[in-house]
């Protein structure tokens, strides 16, 4: 396919690892990629999530910013989505 002008591919983007694993996180809403890489770097990989998840009421707590936190309704849709 051809490409539009004014667009070009970066063959790096998406190829490492740990995008592998952010971007299935990223299709949750109210997940951004900063939420899913801290997620992430918590749990290590995308089962080790689900398995957290499988219990909301036990899932860490994880600091997003200095005010905020994982709330039960974020965990909620990743454990919709996740499942």
């Amino acid at each position: 396919p051809r490409i539009p002008s004014g667009i070009q591919p970066n063959p790096t983007r998406g190829r490492d690892s740990e995008t592998v694993w952010v971007r299935p996180l990223m299709c949750v809403p109210s997940v951004s990629e900063r939420i899913a890489r801290l997620i992430l770097d918590h749990f290590g990989t995308l089962r080790a999530i689900q398995e957290a998840l499988e219990d909301i009421d036990s899932f860490p707590k994880l600091r997003l910013d200095d005010r905020s936190c994982t709330g039960k309704t974020r965990l909620k849709m990743l454990a919709r989505y996740l499942a």
